[in-house]
């Protein structure tokens, strides 16, 4: 048994690094510039829309309209409402509650006087496996940490990780969006950035809907030279755009996708908390005390002509439709649902996987409780071919309304399935 279960958390293991490497990198198509490192400020960037460029040394923010929160029932259906609604949102989203990884960890919320050094090495060794955050959030490991620029951050731009509750990041490559959710000072990174003389370029600076927006460079431009350059400049050597409000920071490459998280938070623009169902997913995914999961709509069909990317190309299936039907045929599959997610969490009994399928109507999501019961007793899991009866040791299933919600906990109490459904295409949440 043993040895099942460290084959399967080994291969479990590389579908998220991999996932995880994965979410940021360039376009393949991309080559990076080998531009010289220069002094002189970056050109300004055409900005469409109502954004207006302010001079650094006197940018200052207003009041910003952001939407009223009061009425949201859970913190992952408050982060919805800054989460624009697209194509690429809907497919995948990623969530993390630092706060609640601090409190089911019994790791101390950081002050401002906080060793950071000391508090990043107790969240990684914790055990909530929380390495893929947005790189914005400053909790990054290997060449950008520890001694790095990432320990040093809050001089230069005004933030840290010690600054942390939440964090999302939607997508994958260069067009991902990444939002941290916490406690900051716009006046205080407007400070930092206009004051720092160790910087190589300084940022133009523009105002959109009462929010600053700082820009280096143009689009998805990277350049050798400006790798992990100060104050904000990725491995890439991306200066990317920076949106700082007092519980927001918003970091993309690119003028398109700091717009559409700007326009989110003040209501000027569509999130993904107007959709009802992803509103439910969110609420159980908080009623599991999830710390951290993806959500998307992009569901597993037992008919593979209604298959999309990423599981087309998944190892296992080929897109051979026999090889699929005998991966899928031991066990009934599930009545359709709308949407899933599936992440970690932990309670007294250790950790445990945390899932949640929503439905278009009470009745399939109680019918799922029993077929999901006979998928985990009759089908094998797809990284390792073990059955999922042997690396499931209990399964708590139970519907609220449309919401299907699940607790799987592992033969050790702690595997980890983070992506290994959505990202690896693992059959056991097929549906009919």
């Amino acid at each position: 048994m043993l040895a099942k279960v460290f084959v399967i958390y080994a291969a479990i293991s590389l579908v998220i690094s991999c996932a995880s490497a994965s979410r940021n990198l360039p376009d393949a198509t991309t080559t990076p510039s080998v531009a010289p490192t220069s002094t002189a400020a970056a050109a300004t960037p055409v900005l469409p829309g109502d954004t207006t460029p302010i001079p650094l040394t006197t940018a200052s923010v207003g009041q910003v309209p952001v939407r009223t929160t009061a009425s949201y029932p859970s913190v992952y259906a408050d982060l919805l409402k800054v989460v624009p609604d697209t194509p690429v949102s809907r497919a995948e989203t990623w969530v993390i509650d630092v706060a609640r990884v601090r409190r089911q960890f019994e790791i101390d919320e950081p002050g401002p006087d906080t060793n950071p050094e000391i508090y990043m090495i107790a969240m990684w060794e914790s055990g909530a496996g929380i390495g893929g955050m947005p790189w914005i959030s400053g909790f990054t490991w290997g060449e950008e940490t520890l001694g790095g620029e990432a320990l040093d951050r809050r001089q230069f731009v005004g933030f840290d990780f010690r600054n942390v509750d939440q964090t999302i990041e939607v997508g994958n490559g260069p067009r991902s969006l990444e939002i941290v959710r916490g406690r900051f000072d716009p006046s205080a990174t407007r400070a930092a950035i206009a004051g720092c003389v160790e910087c190589p370029v300084k940022p133009t600076v523009h105002a959109r809907h009462g929010v600053e927006i700082y820009a280096w460079g143009d689009d998805f431009e990277t350049n050798s030279e400006m790798q992990l350059e100060l104050p904000l400049f990725d491995r890439y050597g991306r200066g990317g755009r920076l949106a700082v409000t007092d519980e927001f920071v918003f970091h993309t490459v690119y003028d398109e996708g700091i717009f559409a998280l700007v326009d989110a938070l003040t209501g000027d623009g569509p999130s993904l908390g107007d959709s009802e169902v992803l509103t439910l997913l969110a609420n159980g995914m908080d009623d599991l005390d999830a710390y951290s999961f993806v959500m998307t709509e992009r569901t597993l069909s037992a008919d593979p002509s209604n298959l999309e990317e990423p599981f087309l190309s998944t190892y296992a299936f080929g897109g051979d439709s026999a090889k699929w039907a005998a991966i899928v045929a031991p066990a009934p599959t599930l009545k359709p649902y709308r949407a899933i997610a599936e992440g970690q969490g932990r309670d007294s009994q250790g950790k445990y996987v945390a899932v949640a399928l929503v439905h278009s109507d009470e009745q399939s999501a109680a019918e799922n409780v029993k077929l999901l019961r006979q998928r985990i007793a009759g089908t094998n899991a797809l990284l390792s071919d073990f059955p999922w009866s042997d690396l499931i040791e209990e399964a708590d299933i139970w519907t609220d309304g449309r919401v299907l919600m699940a607790k799987l906990r592992g033969v050790d109490g702690s595997i980890r399935w983070l992506g290994s459904f959505t990202t690896a295409g693992d059959p056991l949440f097929v549906h009919e």
